[in-house]
């Protein structure tokens, strides 16, 4: 096996702004009659590769299109298959019509001038696409060498034939990395000269922003922060380990989401017996005790910070015989922050959550050093939505604790 080659690696945060700019880019480009450029994401199974691709689109309201080369078997299901074309004339005219249509142009006083060539159809996943596209050619390192050697051209130039991707359009690859855990095939060094590559790693901060954002079950956000330890990026191949990623807790996640309450013995043997088929034993065991122990019970930043008795909702989750649990404490200071940049990203941060918000901190039911940073990391935020702390005398003297 040839040595792994090493790329910059972003987590999801920065992959988003990376693919924002990318595709703004790209139609400025094409605007200005240049060629735009093409991005490969590289990184382990399951992590969101795809995910982040689709939501990009959908954030500038371009249409998706997911090409997996290792689906297809002809080469003509990715370029289109070429159909015989007349050459006809009429006037000063003279333009190529596929056979099919031919008799229509003869019937309208076209006539033949004796050439003839052969048109490459619109392949299906292509036709009648006419706005910008954001194409992501998925896995494509699993693909036959042949489909990979067909693509250099269409990553460059955005063409291939007599095809061509609608001006301002994107194209994405995603890969895993060839270091022997994947069935995957080498790259040919000409073809890396055809678009960036990024190397996508897994931060469970900017998964658990992510997962706020996409409707991830809110019990299941908790449980993924509380146990950050369960996913392994560097697990041995085959093991059983290696099964446990974002993508399988999702999938489990999704399996268990139509039951509303988990405290029942009914339910929890099911939640039991999915998580070992999504999961492992270990980590469906362990979702079994975050159940018993009424940690799926956490709230959210969103019921919390809407609520009128905030701090009762967090006493009754941070608290076990008395003592405040941090580990807890960090889950809901998390999932605070979390729906706060969630607003901030979508419109703008409400005055009244923000003085919920600061009615929980001054209630000292979080620990200090979480309280602190969740008030540096909210100010950096929009420090003109939570100005109205400094008019508190007791949010102002928390604030400037050192």
């Amino acid at each position: 096996m040839q040595q792994q080659e090493q790329f910059i690696e972003k987590d999801i945060r920065k992959l988003e702004k990376i693919l924002d700019h990318l595709i703004e880019t790209n139609k400025a480009l094409a605007a200005d009659g240049e060629i735009p450029v093409s991005l490969e994401i590289i990184g382990e199974a399951g992590i969101g590769k795809t995910s982040i691709c689709a939501q990009a689109a959908a954030r500038h309201d371009m249409e998706f299109v997911k090409i997996q080369l290792s689906q297809f078997d002809d080469l003509g299901d990715f370029t289109g298959f070429p159909s015989r074309a007349f050459e006809v004339t009429k006037g000063s005219e003279t333009l190529y019509v596929k056979e099919k249509v031919l008799d229509v142009y003869l019937n309208n006083n076209y006539v033949l001038t004796g050439n003839d060539a052969s048109i490459n159809c619109p392949p299906k996943w292509l036709a009648g696409k006419t706005s910008p596209l954001v194409v992501l050619i998925d896995d494509w390192t699993r693909a036959q060498p042949r489909f990979q050697q067909a693509m250099m051209e269409f990553i460059l130039f955005q063409t291939y034939g007599d095809n061509r991707l609608p001006a301002g359009s994107t194209i994405l690859l995603t890969s895993n990395p060839d270091n022997g855990d994947y069935l995957v095939n080498p790259v040919d060094p000409a073809m890396r000269t055809r678009f960036g590559t990024v190397s996508l790693k897994f931060s469970i901060d900017a998964w658990s922003e992510w997962a706020e954002r996409s409707g991830v079950d809110s019990r299941c956000i908790n449980f993924f922060l509380l146990n950050k330890d369960i996913y392994d990026p560097h697990a041995p191949a085959g093991s059983a380990k290696q099964r446990v990623n974002p993508r399988s807790l999702t999938l489990f996640f999704k399996a268990i989401s139509s039951i509303e309450d988990y405290d029942t013995p009914q339910a929890l043997t099911m939640i039991k017996d999915l998580g070992e088929a999504y999961l492992t034993k270990e980590v469906a065991s362990l979702f079994a005790t975050f159940v018993s122990g009424h940690l799926d019970k956490i709230p959210d930043g969103k019921t919390l910070l809407q609520s009128d008795n905030p701090v009762e909702l967090i006493s009754s989750a941070v608290t076990k015989e008395g003592k405040t649990s941090s580990a807890i404490a960090f889950v809901v200071s998390t999932r605070i922050y979390n729906y706060l940049k969630w607003c901030k990203e979508e419109a703008a941060i409400d005055k009244d959550e923000v003085l919920r918000l600061g009615e929980i901190l001054k209630s000292r039911v979080l620990p200090v050093d979480i309280s602190l940073n969740l008030i540096k990391k909210s100010n950096a935020l929009d420090k003109t939505a939570f100005a109205p702390w400094f008019l508190d005398k007791e949010l102002r003297e928390l604030i400037l604790k050192k």
